[in-house]
C-alpha cells in the first residue's frame, strides 16, 4: 500500500443535508463530481465545514458510505474518525473498516483525526500505536487550537506540542498533519518532521496558504464553491518549475484569482458551513442549504454579501466552457499533463540512492543478460527500457510474463537479472513468476511505486518510482507513473553506459541503421 499522502489541493467537503436531517444523496453526488477533477483529495467528515461533531452518528456513516461509493477510488480520501472519546474513536475506525471491506474499496484512504478533541498531549504516541493496530490505513492529524479552545476552554493546552509531534513522527502510520493555527508554530512543526520525506504538513488556513504557501498544500473549504480557481492557485504556489510563471499575463491572472479567493474567505470566515451551503444552493450544486442540528444559520447580512459576491465572481460549473474541448481548454489540459509528469520525474531525484547504485553494481558484475518483465503499460515501458539497455552496452531483452509461463521461461538462466516493473507491486502475472525465478537462481531488481508490496519484499533490490498522482484527470490511466518508470530506466541505462566507458563507435556498431547510424558511422570513419 502506498502511504505517501497527496500533495496539493484537498477539498474539505461540506455535508449536504435534506430537510429531515439526512444526507442529500443527489446533492452530494453533484458536489463530488464537481470537485474530483480539480482536487488531489477530498476530506469527508471535516470537523467544522463538514459539521462532523454536530451530525448524528448514523448520518456520519451514511455520509462516509455514500462518499466511498461515489468517489470509487478516483481520488485520495481523508475520512474523519474522531469520536467524543478514545473508545468512540476506536469504534469509528472499526465501523469504517467494515464499510471499506463491504464495498471492497481499493482507493487510497487516510484516517483524519483531531486527537486533542478527546485526548491530551500526554500519552498521545501510545494512543496511536494502539489505534494503528485497528487499521492498515495511515493517519493524518488535525491541529486546530480555536476548535479545542471552544471545547475545553482557555486553560487546556490547545495545540499538539512540538515535542509530542516529534514522538508521533516516529510512527510510520502517521503521515501528515493539518495545522490551522499560527504560522510560527507551523514552521516549528515543519522543522520537527523534516527527516520524514513522506510526511505532509497541510495549511489548514486558506489565508495563510494564499499569503505564504507551505509546500504540502492546503485543505480548503472554499474549494467546494471554487474548485478550479483553487486548483490554479495551488498549482502556481507548489510548482517552482512552472514555465508559465515567466508569462506576466498568467501571473496577473493567478494573482487576481488569489485576491478573489481571499475575498470569499473573508465573507465565509465567521460562519463557513452556512455561507458555503448558501452559495452552493444559489449556484444550483445542492438542493438545500439545511444545517445540522445546532448549526449557526446564515445571517441576512452574510446572505447579501454572498449574493453580491456571486454576481461578480460566479464560478464555472462542470457543464460550462472549461469542460468543452475548445482550443483554450485543450491547451490547458495538455500543459497540466506536462507539468504533472515533469513533477513526477523531478520527484525521483532524491530517490536515486544506495539502492540505485547497488543495482548498477549488480548489473556490472553480472555475466548474463538483463531480462525486463512487465504487464500492460508497464510492459510497454519495459520494452523501451530493454531496447535502451541493449543499444548502450548492456545486453537485455523484454520477456512478457504470460509468454514466460508458456515456455519462454527457458530464456532465463541463473546468470541473468530480472528487472520487474509494476507500479502496484501486486501484478498477478509478475508475482506468479517469482517462485520460478527464485528456483532458477536469477536475481531480481524491481521498479515499483509500492516498495512494501509483495513484489518489493521478494526482490533483491527495490527502486522507488512512486508518484503523487497520475496526470489523467480521472486518476485512472497510467501516465505520470509510466513516465517515472521510463525516466528511471533511462537513468539506469546511462549510469551503466558511463561505468562501462561505452563509446560512440560501439553505439554505431549496435545502431547501424537509419540517419543516426549513418551519421555515427561517418564520424567514426573520420
Amino acid at each position: 500500500m502506498n502511504t505517501l499522502p497527496p500533495k496539493g489541493l484537498i477539498t474539505a467537503l461540506i455535508t449536504p443535508l435534506n430537510s429531515s436531517g439526512g444526507v442529500d444523496k443527489e446533492s452530494l453526488g453533484t458536489l463530488v463530481e464537481s470537485i474530483i477533477p480539480h482536487s488531489d483529495g477530498i476530506l469527508v467528515g471535516a470537523s467544522i465545514i463538514g459539521e462532523w461533531f454536530l451530525l448524528e452518528n448514523n448520518h456520519r456513516f451514511e455520509l462516509i458510505r455514500l462518499t466511498l461509493e461515489m468517489v470509487a477510488g478516483r481520488t485520495n480520501l481523508f475520512v474523519g474518525i474522531t469520536g467524543e472519546d478514545l473508545e468512540d474513536t476506536r469504534e469509528n475506525i472499526k465501523k469504517l473498516k467494515k464499510e471499506i471491506d463491504r464495498l471492497d474499496y481499493r482507493g487510497r484512504i487516510f484516517l483524519f483525526d483531531c486527537p486533542l478533541w478527546y485526548h491530551g498531549n500526554r500519552g498521545l504516541s501510545d494512543n496511536y500505536l494502539e489505534l494503528g493496530k485497528l487499521t492498515e490505513h495511515p493517519f493524518i492529524l488535525y491541529n486546530n487550537p480555536l476548535l479545542i479552545m471552544k471545547r475545553k476552554g482557555g486553560l487546556m493546552r490547545r495545540n499538539i506540542r512540538t515535542a509530542i509531534l516529534k514522538e508521533l513522527s516516529l510512527n510510520d502510520k502517521i503521515v501528515g498533519l493539518e495545522h490551522a493555527g499560527d504560522l510560527f508554530r507551523g514552521l516549528n512543526y515543519l522543522r520537527t518532521v523534516r527527516k520524514r520525506r513522506d510526511f505532509r504538513v497541510y495549511d489548514g488556513s486558506e489565508a495563510s496558504f494564499l499569503k505564504c504557501p507551505g509546500m504540502s498544500g492546503v485543505i480548503s473549504a472554499g474549494a467546494n464553491v471554487f474548485p478550479e480557481q483553487w486548483k490554479d492557485a495551488v498549482n502556481f504556489s507548489l510548482n517552482p518549475y512552472d514555465a508559465r510563471k515567466k508569462d506576466p499575463d498568467y501571473c496577473s491572472m493567478v494573482w487576481n484569482i488569489g485576491e478573489m479567493l481571499m475575498d470569499f474567505r473573508e465573507v465565509c470566515i465567521e460562519n463557513p458551513s452556512a455561507v458555503i451551503k448558501y452559495a452552493l444552493k444559489k449556484l444550483g450544486r445542492i438542493d438545500d442549504d439545511c444545517l445540522a442540528v445546532g448549526g449557526k444559520p446564515i445571517t441576512s447580512a452574510e446572505a447579501r454579501s454572498i449574493d453580491k459576491f456571486l454576481e461578480t465572481c460566479k464560478p464555472k460549473t462542470k457543464n460550462q466552457k472549461q469542460f468543452l474541448l475548445d482550443t483554450k481548454g485543450v491547451i490547458k489540459r495538455a500543459k497540466d499533463v506536462l507539468h504533472l509528469e515533469a513533477e513526477a520525474i523531478n520527484g525521483l531525484i532524491d530517490r536515486v540512492d544506495h539502492n540505485f547504485s547497488s543495482a548498477v553494481e549488480m548489473i556490472l558484475e553480472n555475466k548474463g543478460k538483463i531480462i525486463v518483465i512487465g504487464v500492460g503499460k508497464s510492459g510497454h515501458i519495459g520494452r523501451k527500457i530493454a531496447a535502451t539497455l541493449a543499444s548502450t552496452g548492456t545486453p537485455a531483452f523484454f520477456l512478457h510474463p504470460t509468454e514466460a509461463v508458456h515456455g519462454d521461461l527457458g530464456m532465463v538462466t541463473n546468470e541473468d537479472i530480472i528487472l520487474a516493473i509494476s507500479n502496484s507491486g501486486e501484478t498477478i502475472e509478475v508475482l506468479q513468476l517469482l517462485p520460478l525465478i527464485k528456483e532458477m537462481g536469477a536475481k531480481i531488481i524491481v521498479f515499483t511505486g509500492e516498495v512494501n508490496s509483495t513484489l518489493g519484499k521478494n526482490s533483491h533490490i527495490v527502486i522507488d518510482i512512486s508518484v503523487d498522482r497520475e496526470a489523467c484527470p480521472l486518476s485512472l490511466a497510467p501516465t505520470a507513473s509510466t513516465t517515472a518508470a521510463l525516466a528511471m530506466g533511462d537513468a539506469l541505462a546511462m549510469a551503466l553506459l558511463d561505468k562501462r566507458g561505452f563509446a560512440r563507435d560501439e553505439f554505431a556498431r549496435f545502431h547501424p541503421g537509419g540517419k543516426l547510424g549513418k551519421e555515427l558511422r561517418k564520424k567514426c570513419a573520420e
